[in-house]
């Protein structure tokens, strides 16, 4: 009998920490789950095709650098507009600085 309890009680132990393990495992998989989750949010929200896809479109002037006012715009003899489909060419007119 003594050698049954010998041999029992590690075994429950065994049992007990195989279970914590399997716990344990399962948790870190789901906080790690949850933090991928967030990460693919940020790096979505900050993908800079995104205004582009919401309709907005980004302006460069010859040289290729962003034209951020109209101001700019205007004394640009040619800009490109970049959509999310494509790019176009344009002569801005009207183009009266303020």
């Amino acid at each position: 009998r003594a050698m049954v309890v010998v041999v029992d009680r590690p075994r429950a132990r065994l049992r007990a920490l195989d279970g914590r393990g399997a716990r344990a495992l399962t948790s870190a998989q789901s906080v790690g789950a949850a933090r991928l989750g967030g990460l693919v949010a940020r790096l979505g929200a900050a993908d800079p095709a995104r205004p582009l896809a919401e309709g907005y479109a980004l302006v460069r002037d010859a040289t290729g650098t962003a034209v951020t006012t109209a101001r700019a715009a205007a004394r640009a003899a040619l800009v490109t507009l970049e959509f999310t489909d494509g790019t176009i060419t344009a002569r801005p007119v009207n183009g009266e600085e303020t």
